[in-house]
């Protein structure tokens, strides 16, 4: 969990993930190549989820419905569509959240 996804290229690690303004904690990283994955994760200050595509050249910020708080936690790809799964953080009850796109 951080704010930076970095990558092994020529013997050192590269930030791939600029700094983002609504400083978000990344929580997982999965694709199917090194030019398409994806990025999730939560806003460090409201509990907002957030998920980042990544084509090999930009990131974009993925239109996902506003939940709040929630804690997006892992994602899964095949190429053709993509699930995110995460859990929604009001105590004492805690939802399972599951988001799917193509």
């Amino acid at each position: 969990t951080g704010p930076k996804v970095l990558r092994w290229d020529q013997g050192d690690w590269h930030d791939v993930f600029e700094s983002r303004p609504d400083s978000v904690m990344i929580n997982r990283v999965g694709g199917i190549d090194d030019k398409s994955f994806f990025a999730v994760g939560n806003s460090q200050f409201n509990e907002v989820g957030m998920v980042y595509h990544y084509n090999g050249e930009d990131w974009y910020r993925c239109p996902i419905p506003q939940l709040s708080p929630v804690h997006l936690l892992d994602v899964w790809t095949d190429g053709r569509e993509v699930f995110v799964l995460g859990v929604l953080a009001d105590y004492p009850q805690k939802s399972t959240v599951i988001l799917h796109g193509r």
